[in-house]
């Protein structure tokens, strides 16, 4: 029952975003007849905007443009690009493997790393992992992600000349993934650490502790579980922007991700695009949030 009403929510969001997403992308400067004609270097005629709008569909009333396209969205066609004139369907999910194995990678490294690096700063409270996590919380949320990657990428490629970033397509891959999981790990290590301490502290460890057991040994065995619950609750929303969320490192590193694709789109004024494109990241949203949901069902009813 909770599923079926967790669905119908998921649908009611969707029809109502569709329809602001559609308003706010038309509300964007510019429009796409003008971009293309400057594009092309074509004359700002009015046959030539005429023929464009009535190609596009732009020159019917919005609440039609709207019907057709969320009609025809449904029905898995998306439309096709102002500019290239292919399908915009195909166009993103050519880029959405790419896109894919950034988003999740960083995000599944970073939650193993977070998980670790909390659990060894329990272990020790004040020692040298729990300062460091500590320093790492405080160094990823005071510097911004761009301006990390752009000093990584000067000392790689300018100063030191050690590897040409940009020639080297899988280590481009390699460090976009890992500043994905820095940024994951410096939000979620410190939340761990605090989990595994509330654990630390049940009378269940302490009198297991007192009878000789390992502390370590302790809050893996017993700890594992209903910290990894903790985690999975808090790296939900990650997983929800694997796919815009890298648009960041895309730009720094040159990868023809979904999300570069967005930014070439926006200075386009393709509408098609991006408003699939908006729809799509809610409908991958949805669509996370009701797995780990379950997940994390599961997970309880093992520890009850």
């Amino acid at each position: 029952m909770n599923t079926l009403k967790e669905i119908l929510k998921w649908l009611v969001g969707f029809f109502i975003l569709s329809l602001v997403f559609f308003i706010l992308v038309r509300m964007i400067p510019g429009n796409p007849v003008d971009r293309l004609l400057d594009c092309y270097q074509l004359p700002r005629t009015e046959a030539n905007v005429a023929f464009l709008k009535k190609s596009f569909g732009l020159d019917k009333p919005l609440l039609e443009q709207y019907r057709y396209w969320i009609s025809h969205f449904v029905q898995g066609d998306w439309g096709r690009s102002y500019v290239t004139g292919r399908e915009v369907r195909a166009e993103l999910f050519k880029r959405m493997p790419l896109s894919l194995s950034i988003g999740l990678g960083g995000v599944c490294l970073g939650g193993v790393l977070a998980f670790f690096l909390g659990y060894l700063a329990a272990c020790r409270p004040r020692g040298f992992w729990d300062k460091f996590t500590r320093f790492l919380t405080v160094f990823v949320q005071s510097v911004p992600t761009f301006m990390l990657a752009v000093f990584v990428i000067y000392l790689l490629s300018v100063k030191y000349q050690i590897v040409k970033v940009y020639s080297n397509y899988y280590l481009s891959i390699f460090l976009a993934m890992l500043f994905v999981a820095l940024q994951t790990t410096g939000d979620l290590c410190r939340l761990m650490r605090s989990h595994f301490l509330e654990i630390k502290k049940t009378p269940y460890i302490y009198f297991s502790r007192c009878r000789g057991f390992r502390t370590e040994g302790l809050l893996l065995r017993d700890g594992a579980r209903p910290a990894c619950i903790a985690l999975l609750s808090s790296i939900v929303s990650r997983f929800s922007w694997v796919i815009g969320g890298t648009s960041v490192v895309e730009f720094l590193f040159a990868l023809p991700g979904v999300s570069l694709f967005l930014i070439q789109s926006i200075a386009a004024k393709d509408y098609n695009i991006i408003q699939s494109y908006l729809l799509f990241i809610f409908l991958w949203m949805a669509l996370v949030h009701l797995i780990f949901n379950g997940i994390i069902y599961l997970l309880k009813g093992g520890l009850r």
